[in-house]
């Protein structure tokens, strides 16, 4: 079915590249980020109490969202913000750079309900629970595959370069994504989201 669908496809890939940045930070380099900075343990309880905020935020003002700005351009707006916000806590290494991780989480959780629904309208009641597991395991995968290779690169080279890869890996996969499915995704938007994306790409090699 995936194979066949496209407009299923692209965005079960989608939500299976653009939630990574946000899941890493929070799950896994949270704590040593803040740690870095000096943070006491109590202190980490509250970033990682306002970073579930602003998910929350995202996800209730998602219909909002979308409607102000629009959905394609949501979508291609979100891999941008993500990485820029990426590269500016990778840049920057201080306290208040820690808000970029509630930016990166807060623009997940909008672009996840709209991502949802897209993917709920392209099935049938049957297969309907089977497929979002597939995207669930979809994820997965990509988490399990990026853990261990992010954690290396930070052991080795320090948080920001295991940042600068992700918002890499992560800009490179999109463009691909946008530029495969540009059948599937607004047109009006693909050739200015494709320079846009690239753009924090291009610093992030640079450095």
């Amino acid at each position: 079915m995936l194979r066949a669908r496209p407009t299923l496809r692209y965005p079960l890939l989608y939500l299976a590249i653009v939630p990574l940045a946000s899941y890493i930070l929070e799950i896994v380099f949270l704590q040593p980020q803040a740690l870095a900075l000096d943070v006491p343990l109590a202190g980490i309880g509250v970033i990682v109490m306002g970073a579930q905020l602003t998910a929350m935020l995202g996800s209730t003002w998602s219909d909002w969202v979308r409607a102000r700005f629009g959905e394609g351009r949501v979508l291609y707006m979100a891999p941008l913000v993500i990485c820029s916000s990426l590269i500016g806590l990778a840049a920057l290494q201080v306290l208040p750079a820690m808000l970029l991780i509630g930016v990166m989480g807060f623009v997940t959780a909008v672009v996840r309900p709209i991502l949802l629904s897209r993917i709920q309208d392209e099935l049938s009641d049957d297969i309907r629970a089977t497929m979002l597991s597939m995207q669930s395991l979809t994820f997965t995968l990509v988490v399990a595959m990026s853990q261990p290779s992010l954690g290396a690169i930070a052991d080795h080279w320090g948080l920001p370069s295991a940042y600068v890869v992700l918002a890499a890996s992560v800009s490179l996969l999109m463009v691909f994504l946008f530029w495969k499915g540009r059948q599937h995704f607004p047109q009006a938007a693909m050739a200015a989201c494709s320079s846009k994306v690239l753009k924090p790409l291009s610093f992030a090699l640079s450095l």
